[in-house]
């Protein structure tokens, strides 16, 4: 994916997603403290982070082993990488990328991910390389790793090359691939060189010293000092089993708990031990990153990120499991690792952890960018620390704000449209006003309508820039609008017979725009509507069915015509005719095996081939016609600019 495309689907996924951040809610709470109190009348309140580092003090004999671990895996070709057929995706070759180009990039990528998971691995434990290289259960073996199970064994590359040797994939692409990737006696050679890179590598590691390790395990026993509860971090759970096995060597009287994905770790144990009002001690929880979403530890005061987060979204998470707004604690501690250079994430794993994201939702023929480096520098702790804290601020999750962002910063901070004073002031009036409408001196007309939901929906806000022009209705599009046109200059106007005019004029629109409001899905729907409806009019005609005749063009007139005092609730008339024509849907989506989505268009002649039937549903659902009340009921606020 391009970064233009991230750009476009993140605004796509920003407007389903509603949160309130950190910084809003404590916004809320100092403007309305005694509106926040938990049930013993604690005042509540997001914690403040206290980012701390920690050094690993790696000696200078393990770091000449991992520059020669991360020189050793430069030379992988990635020959587990191709396993499945090779071929295009077709987002690609519409975006005019050649063949030939798409190959080097899948080249490419391949040494690149098989880099990063050789050093990703060996940041987090000794272990946990050995487990890429050969297996979860040669790793506990070779390793002397007690009490530790896995449902499912994970790694083993080692194993998988000796599979897969001599038996190349498929091609499905128009250009010839390279000799080790066509020829199965080239491709046994490939992943036989492949194997011994990894058997060298397997040898280095194994000549590492576990110093990293027993330096987390002691600061994590250090922390009992000041904090009962404290939480650490890892992406994988032998890192956890190891480091719980040097604390409990090291120290006496210090619980350990290891809370993973796996059905027999101590997952219940854990949200049990850190619950809020928890009244346990020296008590050390050993979490991967499946138990960094969605679940509340926060009686702990002190979490610990065991291997850098590559990307912000991580940290996050497992910060979020005690960064909650009824914490006990005033402070709590975040620490991060401060790696050695031969150890550290690099600038291009930060990368590939997002394009791996984007790989496991659009499948594995995705390449990663060719102009990744092919030697990035370390990343500093400071600067991921720094990230954090900037995006922390921001409230963005990888670039991605609450819909309703862009709306509070209308009343909110230096650059709101509407000052404090008078937005508090407002918002607390019980006063029920019908409409509210001002008239603003403009160059060109223009209107903004807000639009009741009814009983239970929201409401909808609808920006038209000029008479003729495409409504605009997404939020942070529409409050783009409103900076544009109500700026210090914009003057206020009296409601006159020209405002009076223009605003008609605009009323007019409001068919067409409210009907853009709906989902696609229903906007396709009264297409096909009308199209079918029309159909078997002619149908009664032919058969001398006048009151059938009559009752459908009615119909069909409704679905034309254009007065705001006599609008179609166009939301209800879609929900009745979905209702109408599920039978023959599913009837049809059930049917036989169809090569692309079922479409509404699709089902039209199947309708037409049962018209009576249908008919008579359409009578039915529609002996009244759902219209809504008039705009005077539906438009609680309205600004109108007039040239």
């Amino acid at each position: 994916m391009t970064e233009r495309e991230i750009e476009t689907l993140r605004n796509e996924i920003q407007r389903f997603t509603v949160r309130r951040t950190k910084k809003v809610l404590n916004g809320l709470i100092e403007r309305e403290p005694e509106h926040y109190v938990d049930k013993d009348g604690r005042q509540c309140r997001f914690p403040r982070h206290k980012p701390m580092v920690y050094t690993l003090d790696e000696p200078g004999n393990d770091r000449e082993l991992a520059q020669q671990i991360r020189d050793l895996a430069d030379q992988l070709v990635g020959a587990t990488h191709f396993v499945q057929t090779i071929e295009m995706p077709e987002i690609l070759r519409q975006q005019g990328m050649s063949e030939q180009s798409f190959l080097q990039g899948r080249l490419n990528s391949a040494k690149k991910l098989a880099r990063y998971v050789v050093t990703s691995s060996l940041r987090s434990s000794r272990a946990a390389l050995v487990e890429h290289l050969v297996g979860t259960h040669q790793a506990i073996e070779r390793l002397s790793i007690s009490r530790f199970k896995k449902s499912n064994a994970t790694g083993d590359v080692l194993g998988q090359l000796g599979r897969i040797a001599g038996s190349p994939p498929k091609n499905r692409l128009g250009v010839a691939l390279p000799d080790w990737l066509a020829d199965p006696i080239a491709h046994k050679a490939a992943c036989e060189r492949d194997a011994a890179t990894y058997g060298a590598i397997l040898d280095l590691v194994m000549r590492l010293s576990d110093q990293r390790e027993r330096r987390k395990a002691s600061h994590l026993i250090g922390l009992l000092k000041t904090h009962q509860l404290v939480l650490a971090f890892d992406g994988r759970p032998i890192t956890l089993a190891v480091i719980r096995q040097l604390i409990e060597e090291m120290a006496d009287k210090v619980s350990v708990i290891v809370a993973t994905g796996d059905a027999d770790s101590e997952r219940a144990s854990a949200m049990e031990t850190f619950r809020l009002g928890s009244a346990k001690k020296r008590t050390i929880g050993l979490c991967s990153d499946s138990l960094s979403e969605g679940v509340n530890l926060q009686q702990a005061s002190a979490l610990v990120h065991l291997d850098m987060p590559t990307v912000v979204r991580i940290a996050e998470q497992r910060v979020g499991r005690v960064d909650r707004m009824d914490s006990p604690h005033e402070f709590i501690e975040a620490w991060w690792p401060e790696d050695a250079p031969e150890f550290a994430l690099s600038t291009d794993e930060r990368f590939i952890e997002r394009y791996e994201t984007v790989e496991s939702l659009l499948g594995s023929n995705m390449p990663l960018p060719d102009t990744m480096q092919r030697h990035a520098a370390p990343v500093r702790t400071e600067k991921v620390i720094e990230d954090f804290e900037r995006q922390a601020e921001i409230g963005a999750w990888d670039g991605i704000q609450d819909a309703f962002e862009p709306v509070r910063q209308l009343v909110q901070g230096s650059t709101g449209l509407v000052p404090p004073d008078v937005y508090e002031r407002y918002r607390h009036v019980s006063a029920r006003v019908l409409s509210r409408v001002s008239v603003v001196r403009s160059k060109a007309p223009w209107a903004f309508f807000c639009l009741t939901g009814g009983s239970f929906g929201a409401p909808r806000w609808i920006l038209l820039t000029s008479l003729k022009g495409k409504p605009i209705t997404e939020l942070g599009a529409v409050c783009g609008a409103l900076r544009e046109h109500l700026t210090e200059e914009t003057d206020n106007l009296p409601f006159d017979e020209r405002s009076a005019s223009v605003l008609t004029e605009f009323l007019n629109r409001l068919d067409e725009a409210e009907r853009s409001l709906l989902p696609r899905r229903k906007q396709r729907a009264l297409e096909e509507m009308r199209i079918v409806v029309e159909k078997l009019a002619d149908d009664a005609g032919a058969a001398s069915k006048q009151q059938d005749v009559d009752h459908l063009v009615n119909i069909m007139e409704m679905l034309d015509r254009k007065l705001p005092s006599y609008q179609p609730d166009w939301d209800e008339v879609a929900g009745r005719w979905l209702d109408v024509i599920r039978p023959v849907w599913f009837e049809m989506l059930t049917g036989r095996k169809r090569s692309r989505p079922l479409l509404l268009k699709d089902i039209r002649n199947e309708l037409l081939a049962r018209g009576p039937w249908l008919t008579g549903e359409i009578l039915h659902r529609f002996r009244e016609f759902p219209v809504l009340p008039g705009p005077e009921e539906r438009v609680k606020a309205c600004i109108v600019g007039v040239s």
